[in-house]
């Protein structure tokens, strides 16, 4: 299991999910989305959310209006290095 726990994997992997691979963006989306498609909380989002950043995996940029907007960028996954090994 990741440091990070099931919950953040499992929202970066719904967040890449939603993406259109042939686009740089995707749909706009809201958090309602979210919780109704991985069955959590907002507060648990939130908190994946900022667990996937501590590990530079993604970063949330946010609009401040009469509704936040929240954009999410996914980075990459850093795979090790040739010739070292995970244990």
């Amino acid at each position: 299991m990741p440091i990070i726990g099931p919950i953040p994997v499992i929202l970066y992997f719904a967040l890449w999910s939603d993406l259109d691979k042939s686009e740089v963006t995707s749909a706009w989306y809201n958090h309602h989305h979210l919780i109704t498609t991985l069955h959590l909380s907002l507060k648990e989002i939130t908190e994946a959310r900022r667990k996937l950043e501590a590990i530079g995996l993604l970063k949330t940029y946010i609009k401040k209006d009469s509704v936040n907007n929240y954009i999410y960028e996914l980075l990459a996954v850093f795979l090790p290095l040739s010739g070292t090994s995970v244990c």
